[in-house]
C-alpha cells in the first residue's frame, strides 16, 4: 500500500507512538536511513491502518439508524449553541454537484444533518464527506423535518427527490413554525445527475 507523508508528520506520529522511535528517526534522517527499515515500513503501515480505521469509525459514528438517536443527537447539537442546518436527498450517482451543494449548506450553520432516502449504501457515501455531520436514512421527509427542528432547513430547486410542491410548502410551513428558516438552492452549474444519465445513455 502507498504511504504518503511528510517527514515531519512520521516524526510526529513517531513521537507519539514511541519517543526513543522518534529520537531514532530524526538523528538518522541526515544519513537518508530511518533506523530498521523493517521496523520503519512497519510502523508506518500501523499508523496508515489506524488512521484508516480512525476514518471508518468516523463515518459510521455519524449515520444514525433510529428515529430517538437522530433526535437526541440533534438536540445535543443544539444545546451545544451549534445552528443546525437539515437537508435531505436520494443522493444517488453522487457527483460534484453535491458536495458543492453540501460544503454551502454546511457553511449556513455548526452541524450539518442530511436525510438519505431508505438506502444504507447511499447514507454511507454521503457520511464520508466531511462537511457532513450526521446522516439519517428515512421513508418520511416530513417526519425527520418535524423531528429535528432545524434552525435552516436547506432545500433543493430542483430536488427529484420532493417534486410534490404542495409536501414542500408543508415541509417549509413546518420549519418556519418552530423558527426556523428555508434556503432554496438553485441548480448546480458544476454538475448534475440528470446530465450524468443522459451522457450514460448516449454511450
Amino acid at each position: 500500500m502507498g504511504v504518503n507523508l511528510s517527514l515531519d508528520k512520521i516524526c510526529e506520529c513517531c513521537f507519539l507512538l514511541n519517543q526513543d522511535f522518534s529520537d531514532n528517526l530524526i538523528s538518522k534522517v541526515g544519513h537518508r536511513f530511518f533506523g530498521d527499515s523493517k521496523i520503519c515500513t512497519l510502523t508506518l503501515v500501523r499508523m496508515a491502518q489506524k488512521e484508516e480505521e480512525a476514518n471508518m469509525r468516523n463515518i459510521y459514528d455519524k449515520i444514525v439508524g433510529f428515529r430517538a438517536e437522530l433526535v437526541e443527537r440533534c438536540q445535543r447539537a443544539k444545546r451545544s449553541q451549534k445552528t443546525l442546518v437539515l437537508t435531505t436527498g436520494v443522493w444517488d450517482l453522487l457527483h460534484e454537484g453535491h458536495l458543492v451543494y453540501l460544503t454551502e449548506a454546511r457553511m449556513l450553520g455548526d452541524f450539518l444533518a442530511v436525510g438519505v432516502i431508505n438506502e444504507r449504501q447511499r447514507a454511507f457515501m454521503v457520511a464520508g464527506f466531511e462537511c457532513v455531520d450526521l446522516v439519517y436514512t428515512f421513508d418520511d421527509r416530513l417526519d425527520i423535518v418535524k423531528a429535528v427542528e432545524p434552525s435552516v432547513f436547506v432545500m433543493s430547486e430542483t430536488s427529484h427527490a420532493n417534486p410534490n410542491e404542495g409536501e414542500r410548502l408543508v415541509q417549509q410551513q413546518v420549519v418556519k413554525e418552530k423558527g426556523g428558516r428555508v434556503v432554496i438552492f438553485g441548480p448546480q452549474r458544476q454538475c448534475s445527475t440528470t446530465e450524468i444519465i443522459r451522457r450514460i445513455r448516449c454511450l
